[in-house]
């Protein structure tokens, strides 16, 4: 691990409405989309109890990608400086983010911003490293200031190589979940840990809470993936480049086969978009994610009505 300070490029951008551009419902949910101003694409990543929500965006069609946070009605950049791009993939109640940044290298690195302004890069290199050229991609922080990610092989497609912890300076990798490949993508604040794990020809959604992991049924009978999970243990994610789903309060310690119990899956489809990823929810329930449709890429929060 490499423990380095950076600088982050903050400017603020104050938005009474240009936020919340439309509002729809659909389903059980009712949706606002999320578009930072005047960008060809946003994501939005992650979202906290108090309405932060944070992500990416692209100022242009060849990009490159830049990071931001919203909250209270304004938007504000998150540049790692000297990055050639910078996505933005988590917080936590307090305001600490967490995310990737690109080097001029094209080296792929991850960030830690706490709130108090302090930043680490992480680089995983420890124990159980990947023995291949790898980039350490952090997806999910908690309030303890634990961090969940992935490890992706450089140069692959989206399927990881393996999953990491990060907590007290120390990072653990978990190259499988119940010995199958795994990834992870979320993490609550009581530690529960979400992600994808690779079984019977497709991956899979998967939960991780200390000693007790399952594997759930694929979602729309497609590769599909967990992203998000609250203190509840409701979970969020989708059918890869397909739609997404809201399953509440997914049980705990189902036995030792840990495939017998089966999320009640919602579907989670924004109005007219051809694909939905979910891809963070808060304690209180607030869903943020990513839409496509014929004008481009789209964030979303999504709330049960």
């Amino acid at each position: 691990m490499t423990k380095q300070a950076l600088r982050i490029v903050l400017s603020c951008i104050t938005l009474l409405s240009a936020m919340y551009a439309q509002t729809v419902t659909n389903g059980a949910f009712k949706f606002t989309s999320v578009n930072f101003p005047g960008a060809f694409g946003t994501n939005a990543n992650g979202v906290n109890v108090n309405g932060e929500i944070v992500g990416s965006y692209l100022p242009t069609s060849s990009g490159p990608t830049r990071g931001f946070m919203y909250l209270n009605g304004k938007f504000t950049k998150v540049n790692i400086a000297g990055s050639t791009s910078t996505s933005v993939n988590g917080v936590n109640d307090f305001g600490d983010m967490v995310g990737t940044y690109t080097k001029s290298d094209n080296s792929i690195h991850g960030f830690l911003i706490k709130h108090t302004g302090s930043t680490l890069t992480l680089d995983f290199n420890g124990a159980g490293a990947p023995n291949f050229p790898h980039a350490t991609l952090p997806y999910g922080i908690n309030d303890q200031l634990t961090i969940c990610g992935s490890i992706l092989a450089t140069g692959t497609n989206y399927s990881p190589s393996g999953g990491f912890v990060w907590a007290n300076g120390k990072f653990t990798y978990f190259p499988t979940i119940l010995g199958n490949p795994a990834g992870l993508f979320g993490i609550s604040n009581n530690g529960v840990l979400v992600g994808q794990v690779f079984f019977q020809d497709f991956w899979h959604p998967a939960l991780k809470a200390g000693t007790d992991s399952d594997i759930y049924p694929t979602y729309q009978a497609r590769d599909s993936v967990a992203s998000g999970v609250n203190r509840a243990t409701d979970i969020v994610g989708s059918a890869i480049f397909s739609q997404g789903f809201f399953a509440r309060h997914v049980e705990l310690n189902e036995g030792s086969n840990d495939q017998e119990v089966t999320p009640g899956y919602l579907l989670v489809q924004y109005p007219g978009a051809s694909a939905t990823t979910p891809n963070g929810i808060s304690d209180n329930q607030s869903i943020v994610g990513t839409y496509g449709d014929s004008t481009g890429t789209h964030g979303f929060l999504a709330v049960l009505q």
